[in-house]
């Protein structure tokens, strides 16, 4: 995943992007320093608790009207789907 981002934001040379790879309940990222917050990988891998951990995280780091989006896809066990 970090491969593949590093790879995409050469699309966005206009923009100034910081892929970073840490703990979420340990990390560097400083008070309101994120203009975007974006996941696509491990939401279903976190109990409650951690989930409301995760939202206090992202609303830490995130800028006053900053924004986020969070994407967890699996494959369903049903083969119609």
């Amino acid at each position: 995943m970090i491969n593949r981002a590093e790879k995409n934001t050469s699309k966005f040379n206009q923009s100034t992007i910081e892929i970073l790879k840490e703990n979420v309940f340990d990390n560097s990222i400083e008070n309101e320093s994120a203009h975007y917050v974006i996941s696509g990988f491990g939401l279903k891998t976190f109990n409650e608790e951690q989930l409301g951990k995760l939202a206090s995280e992202i609303n830490r780091i995130l800028k006053p009207n900053g924004k986020f989006s969070l994407i967890d896809v699996s494959v369903p066990k049903s083969k119609i789907l």
